[in-house]
């Protein structure tokens, strides 16, 4: 709840309303809060001390599951509806069959905010959603697996870590409706 109030406060008072407080939260946690992704899940847990804010205050690293739950509690300490969504983010589709292609490392979780329809911002995917006066805003605040250089707790680099997430994308799961695309 202080990270989230220190946050908004840093917004001018006509910024502080629900979409622009959410993307800046989700902004916040996937490009300027310093925080990393990780699959190693081999933090020493601190006795008596919440995970969350665990990730929060000391480790700033994690899946994404920590990414979306702190920023789930943040956004309803700031009284914005916001629930944990679970499940697969995947865009490779067979051209042949007609279907998408859902691997196990496409697992993910995010961030839907329930904002009123007059506040969704323009260009807002809302695909799915029935007409309604509140629509549920899609947030990722998880950092894009690494990227940014710089070492980690096991002597690696996150460079290695993009390298790996550029070549899986842009190679091995590379099919010829993603070529033209890109």
């Amino acid at each position: 709840e202080r990270l989230a109030e220190e946050l908004v406060a840093q917004m001018p008072p006509s910024k502080q309303t629900p979409p622009l407080i959410a993307q800046r939260f989700e902004r916040y946690f996937a490009t300027e809060g310093d925080f990393e992704y990780t699959l190693n899940l081999t933090a020493e847990t601190v006795p008596g001390l919440d995970p969350l804010e665990q990730f929060l205050t000391r480790d700033r690293k994690g899946h994404c599951q920590y990414f979306a739950s702190a920023m789930v509690m943040m956004l309803s300490s700031q009284g914005i509806p916001a629930r944990l969504v679970v499940g697969y983010h995947c865009d490779e589709f067979n051209e042949l069959g007609q279907y998408f292609i859902v691997r196990q490392s496409h697992a993910h979780a995010w961030v839907e905010a329930l904002i009123e329809r007059d506040e969704i911002p323009l260009g807002n995917n809302l695909a799915g959603q029935p007409r309604s006066d509140r629509y549920w805003m899609r947030l990722d605040p998880t950092p894009g697996g690494g990227g940014v250089p710089g070492s980690d707790e096991n002597g690696g680099t996150k460079v290695v870590d993009l390298a790996q997430n550029l070549w899986n994308d842009y190679v091995i799961e590379m099919d010829s409706r993603r070529q033209r695309s890109t």
